[in-house]
């Protein structure tokens, strides 16, 4: 497995449109336009970069998600707020794809967003996509997508902005998930990670890039990300849902 590339998180309308909760999310080092990104008639996106990863803001403006992902989309019009999905950037989806199979997960085939602009552009994205079950207890899932190119990612990188790097805040370093997780759940992960270690209630995954994914069992669930800050004017805790970024 390679990185972390973004954090799928259902949220209230204010985190798009509330001038101080936008404010508060600036002040805090963190540059995000919530006026840019992807929009359509059923859902409107707004990423919040920090460094190469990102938090994908989504809120759902009518009922049927306007070509955004089904289950997420439901799961939205059903109240559920908050992170849903950690994406993982990989090298070969399609070898990701056939290890699954071969230790019998249900996983569906790699596969291309699409969706209409305003009802009228078919628009398909330049990856494909593939996920994980969701977990036992949790509307949550771990998903993987891989880019066409190393141009297309090029060019991704060149529209990351503005970006927590103008603050000195260059990145995700750990990731702690804490919920509901049952044994199945571990398992899972460990039959789908290569590098995990186990430690009484928590699984720890090791990514390539060195970054850590921790999940612990915890009645409440909920995202603490760890920040590489080098900035010692931005220390502190900025809250979107129930995902919380810490800049130690």
């Amino acid at each position: 497995m390679n990185k972390v590339d973004h954090i799928v998180i259902n949220v209230d309308d204010k985190y798009q449109k509330d001038k101080k909760m936008i404010d508060m999310i600036q002040q805090n080092g963190f540059p995000y336009a919530p006026k840019k990104g992807k929009r359509t008639k059923g859902f409107k996106i707004s990423n919040l970069w920090i460094g190469k990863e990102y938090l994908e803001l989504v809120n759902i403006t009518q009922k049927d998600g306007g070509g955004w992902k089904k289950d997420w989309t439901e799961l939205y019009n059903r109240g559920t707020r908050g992170a849903i999905c950690l994406m993982i950037d990989v090298s070969d989806i399609d070898s990701v794809h056939q290890s699954l199979l071969d230790k019998a997960f249900d996983v569906q085939t790699p596969e291309r967003i699409e969706y209409k602009l305003f009802g009228l552009f078919k628009v398909s994205s330049l990856w494909r996509n593939m996920y994980l079950p969701y977990f036992e207890k949790e509307a949550f899932q771990i998903g993987f997508q891989q880019l066409d190119n190393e141009d297309i990612s090029e060019k991704f990188q060149k529209k990351m902005i503005p970006n927590s790097i103008s603050h000195k805040i260059m990145g995700m370093t750990k990731i702690i998930i804490n919920g509901k997780w049952t044994e199945l759940d571990f398992n899972m992960i460990e039959n789908t990670f290569r590098n995990t270690q186990k430690e009484g209630k928590s699984l720890k995954i090791k990514l390539n890039n060195g970054s850590d994914i921790i999940f612990v069992e915890n009645n409440d669930f909920s995202l603490y990300i760890e920040m590489d800050n080098h900035s010692l004017q931005s220390k502190s805790i900025t809250k979107i849902e129930n995902v919380y970024l810490v800049n130690n």
